[in-house]
């Protein structure tokens, strides 16, 4: 019954049949549909953790459409690309869902030098420099040259801030988003020098893909009723999450999708609420 796949780092491993359970089972796929994907990988016996992926989602589009969309969610994040912008309206979108007050792609002068900056949140007091480090696959983590990086740029943009703004008693701090995972000198330097830093599985309990679960904050392109065009063209709107798509039913004909089609979309946001 086991059998090894390739990760998209490149690496062979084992495949893990229980985290692939908990994987679907955390999408909302009740046991029987586990079951039976689970039956029919193993038989398949894929070369690739991007096969699994792709079988699961189109096992799971077939029975619930809004089950498959919470299961693409962190591939989906992938897909926000090439130019990564988008994944930083997403995480203005996260951080505004949490209460903080924010502004994307700002100019801001330092120090020494103007600085353009992907998100600045400001929350209880303290104001953050957001940076947004996107990854076109699974296969590349965040490493310790970013973090060094940004703090530089954190170090010159707060001499700036201190020097210019009213409120002398705000606190700053960087914090470094990413939609991969990091390298364990990122964090240990994170740390370190009191960075902030959130990617898909870390922090534990605040990560990237638990705050998507806890605020029901789906990417557009998690979805499985459009196409990758009228995806990339709702982007261009905007629309960056899936649940608002719900704000726009009186405009979707607009993406080419016939009523049929709008009835399909809708009902595939409608369940990712429950």
């Amino acid at each position: 019954m086991a059998f090894f796949i390739i990760k998209a780092s490149g690496e062979k491993e084992e495949f893990d049949l229980q985290k692939f359970r908990n994987s679907l089972q955390r999408a909302g796929a009740d046991a029987q549909l586990i079951n039976d994907i689970i039956v029919r990988l193993v038989d398949m016996k894929p070369k690739s953790t991007q096969e699994i992926h792709d079988f699961a989602s189109e096992q799971l589009a077939l029975r619930n459409r809004s089950v498959a969309t919470r299961y693409n969610v962190k591939r989906a994040l992938f897909d926000f690309g090439p130019d990564g912008f988008p994944f930083e309206r997403y995480v203005a979108a996260l951080l505004h869902e949490q209460g903080y007050e924010v502004v994307v792609d700002q100019f801001v002068q330092g120090a020494c030098v103007v600085h353009e900056v992907d998100v600045i949140a400001i929350k209880d007091n303290k104001k953050y420099m957001g940076e947004c480090k996107f990854h076109n696959n699974a296969g590349i983590k965040t490493d310790i040259k970013v973090a060094l990086y940004i703090q530089a740029r954190f170090e010159d943009v707060q001499q700036g801030w201190k020097k210019n703004e009213l409120d002398k008693n705000l606190f700053y701090q960087p914090w470094l988003f990413s939609n991969n995972k990091f390298t364990t000198d990122a964090i240990i330097y994170a740390k370190c020098v009191n960075m902030l830093i959130t990617g898909w599985s870390y922090p534990a309990g605040s990560s990237l893909g638990e705050l998507i679960d806890k605020y029901g904050l789906h990417p557009i392109t998690a979805l499985t009723s459009i196409s990758r065009k009228q995806k990339s063209e709702m982007i261009r709107d905007h629309i960056i999450l899936a649940r608002d798509v719900e704000k726009m039913r009186n405009n979707l004909a607009k993406y080419r999708l016939n009523k049929a089609e709008i009835d399909q979309l809708l009902k595939e946001v409608g369940g990712l609420h429950n």
